[in-house]
């Protein structure tokens, strides 16, 4: 998985300093739709931790709309990549982020694979970063033993939300 981010100040090693002005959060998912059932669990995993996020599908009501979702085909080597709108210094509040789904890579993995990258996505997009090694995540990088968040992320969670 990788991750790209615009003028983000980290603000320690498991977030990016960013966040939404709400804890309550829309996505869209736009293309073909090829992974909704992973992205739609994925943005249910959040919403289930016990931390003041949720995720829901966009209700098509103007002015809400947070997280957009697409699918592509890239000869690239990642899984997801997500990314930011511009939001500068550390405590800044994000507007809208998105993130991509690589079709060439998540066709071979299974559907638990697919609802991890998913949900780590999510995590990007509410400010998560990647999380070090030794600690168990769903901000790590590559196949896990389990597909939502753990502790560690709703720790995370709670400090910025």
């Amino acid at each position: 998985l990788l991750v790209t981010f615009i003028s983000v100040s980290p603000a320690s090693a498991t977030v990016f300093g960013g966040k939404f002005p709400r804890s309550s959060l829309q996505f869209q998912y736009a293309g073909n739709h090829r992974y909704y059932g992973n992205v739609w669990q994925g943005a249910a995993n959040w919403s289930a931790t016990p931390t003041n996020i949720n995720i829901s599908p966009y209700p098509g009501v103007p002015y809400v709309l947070d997280i957009s979702v697409y699918d592509i085909y890239s000869s690239d080597t990642w899984w997801g990549v997500t990314y930011f709108n511009p939001c500068s210094g550390s405590g800044c509040s994000y507007t809208r982020n998105y993130f991509y789904l690589n079709q060439r890579t998540l066709d071979p993995e299974s559907d638990f694979t697919r609802t991890k990258v998913a949900t780590h996505e999510f995590g990007h997009t509410i400010g998560l970063a990647h999380a070090p090694g030794g600690v168990t995540s769903i901000m790590n990088q590559g196949h896990l033993s389990y597909n939502k968040p753990q502790t560690y992320d709703n720790n995370d969670v709670k400090r910025l939300y």
